[in-house]
């Protein structure tokens, strides 16, 4: 009977520990272990440098295709969003023939792309830069051809969609499937939607809203962003692919994915002035860039990181073709945001691909890179590695001033987790230094509280440590639980007066929700593909948050309307009654027992993902 106190009050234990966490979610701080989060730069030097990289790859595309010959077609797209960005940056038109000429050959050879809904980027990203009115017309017509295969919340009601000749679910981790659109156009039995593709729609419906203030454009991207945040966002990463036929993912990970997301919800909620987009928005960027598979301690991307034991030969590779198309959202969030920290926090992360480029990736004596940015400068030249180094120099131009020519870094942010000796470390380590100080500490102090309970007052640690953290009817004092985002169908039905990006940028968040997520590997289905999961394996821990540090301890700090009920019934001593114990120690179980089993059962914390 001695060791059944004990152990409820460990259980405690479990629940003051996670009351720690959402006070160290979302920190934008710089963290001063990240390598190099400044330059040193000139706008000038920096554009010398990108523009040796386009002339670099440009001379070998074939004028008849328009293509690169060691490039994929998509690729290939994500190569003319690059040139195109850089001109209009430097307010140029340099390559204005090389990117023209391109999509003319590649738009007539392919009938409106084809299949590949990147080359939409591509000529937004020509209008962008030269402000030719049969680029926008383009982009329009892609739109109309791939908008025919979102599916519409009546379609999603009906789990049928014209385009296609089978069933699909109509819910996924009980929300609407309306929003998707389908990846493969030519195949009437294939349901699987792709983040490369709905990233995209809310990309290309963005910015043609942004430029006709057609509210069709807006229900797109709206129903796409809904679609990708209650499917496709696993609470670290947008994932890959989900196929609506059973629910299951591909858990494949890729930067592009996110990269996609993040442009286009940047544009849009800059563009509608959404706060419940600009918050989701910053959700999405504090989980992904704390993602240890995309990014090293030390803030360096590892994606497509190769061995530094001995220099290689990059061939063309996904990854590597589309890895920039990360480096282009985090740009465009740094835009159009108006909150100083986070502009910081995206401008040191750009600043440190940039050096690790420059330091580690390049080729001595030339304007060569590779895909590795932590190491290994490739023997010969690489096309898909030279546009991904690309968008990191487009974004170091536009994060330099032109009137200086030179940036004016602020000195890194101290994280929460710098120590006395001066070092930092990642949020990771924060929450778990964290929680081990607080279990350590209430370890002890519920060993003490056992050694007293065989001395003259048993009961009187008892009832002020423990029984502070519950009400008298057993509930916990104080919860914090943030509603997951829940697909919505549009309600659009005029089209709201845009805003100019660059006149009017982002309203910061008026919260910054908790955004620890988990993730791993999904069970495997007959033939390789993984399988479903279910809504309270998955959906639960991917959007429940603990509850409130701050409300629990000024509770803990105050005796009970119970405790001082039993005070006062001993002559006013505030000394707790032995033969109320029992019923004490019952409330406190019962309020333990109705926890979430991820808790109960020594699973992590919900939405902190694991690989």
């Amino acid at each position: 009977m001695q060791g059944r106190p004990i152990l409820s009050l460990w259980s405690a234990v479990v629940i003051l520990s996670l009351f720690c966490l959402p006070s160290l979610s979302q920190d934008f701080s710089v963290p001063t272990i990240w390598r190099k989060p400044t330059s040193e730069y000139t706008r000038s030097e920096l554009n010398d440098i990108a523009q040796g990289i386009i002339d670099s790859v440009a001379v070998t595309i074939d004028s008849t295709t328009g293509l690169h010959p060691d490039l994929a077609y998509p690729q290939n797209a994500n190569m003319m969003v690059g040139i195109a960005t850089h001109d209009a940056l430097v307010a140029g038109s340099k390559n204005q023939g090389t990117v023209t000429g391109s999509l003319q050959a590649v738009a007539t050879l392919n009938h409106l792309f084809w299949q590949t809904h990147q080359w939409s980027l591509a000529v937004q990203a020509a209008y962008r830069a030269y402000g030719r009115s049969d680029s926008l017309n383009l982009a329009m017509s892609i739109w109309d051809a791939l908008s025919v295969y979102q599916i519409t919340p009546e379609n999603a009601a009906s789990g049928t969609h014209p385009q296609k000749n089978t069933t699909f679910s109509q819910m996924c981790n009980g929300a609407s499937t309306a929003g998707g659109v389908f990846r493969f156009p030519d195949n009437r039995a294939n349901v699987l939607e792709e983040t490369s593709v709905n990233g995209v729609s809310v990309c290309l419906s963005a910015r043609l809203y942004e430029v006709t203030h057609d509210s069709k454009y807006a229900a797109a991207a709206e129903l796409a962003a809904q679609f990708i945040m209650s499917q496709l966002y696993n609470g670290s990463i947008i994932q890959d692919t989900i196929n609506l036929s059973n629910c299951s993912y591909n858990t494949g990970i890729g930067s592009y994915n996110t990269g996609f997301f993040i442009e286009g919800l940047s544009v849009y909620a800059n563009v509608t002035q959404n706060s419940t987009w600009t918050t989701n928005l910053n959700k999405v960027l504090f989980t992904a860039i704390n993602y240890p598979p995309l990014t090293r301690y030390d803030g360096v991307m590892i994606e497509d990181a190769k061995s530094s034991t001995t220099p290689t030969t990059f061939s063309n590779d996904f990854a590597c073709g589309l890895k920039g198309t990360y480096i282009r959202g985090l740009f465009e969030m740094w835009t159009r945001s108006t909150d100083a920290k986070i502009k910081n926090f995206l401008q040191s992360y750009l600043f440190v691909q940039l050096n690790a480029l420059l330091d580690l990736a390049r080729l001595p004596g030339t304007n060569q890179f590779s895909s590795s940015w932590p190491g290994t400068y490739p023997l010969n030249l690489d096309a898909c590695s030279q546009f991904a180094a690309l968008d990191v120099f487009n974004a170091a131009i536009g994060l330099t001033p032109a009137s200086n020519d030179t940036i004016s870094s602020p000195p890194p942010e101290t994280s929460l987790a710098s120590s006395g000796s001066g070092k930092s470390t990642n949020v990771g380590l924060i929450v778990g230094v964290t929680i081990a100080a607080i279990v350590v500490l209430v370890a002890l102090v519920c060993g003490f509280l056992w050694w007293r309970r065989r001395g003259r007052r048993p009961t009187e640690l008892l009832s002020r440590s423990s029984l502070s953290l519950i009400s008298e009817t057993g509930n916990l004092t104080s919860t914090y639980a943030i509603e997951p985002f829940v697909a919505q169908s549009p309600t659009i039905t005029s089209s709201p007066t845009p805003r100019d990006p660059h006149s009017e940028k982002m309203r910061p968040p008026p919260t910054q929700p908790n955004s620890h997520g988990q993730s791993d590997t999904s069970p495997q289905m007959p033939g390789g593909g993984p399988a479903p999961r279910s809504r309270a394996e998955k959906g639960t821990r991917l959007h429940q948050d603990p509850v409130s540090l701050t409300t629990a301890i000024s509770n803990r700090d105050q005796p009970s309307s119970h405790s001082r009920a039993v005070g006062q019934s001993q002559g006013g001593n505030d000394v707790a009654d032995p033969s109320q114990i029992p019923q004490l120690i019952h409330t406190l179980n019962q309020a333990l027992a109705r926890l979430p089993p991820a808790l109960v059962d020594g699973e992590n914390p919900p939405e902190y993902m694991t690989m």
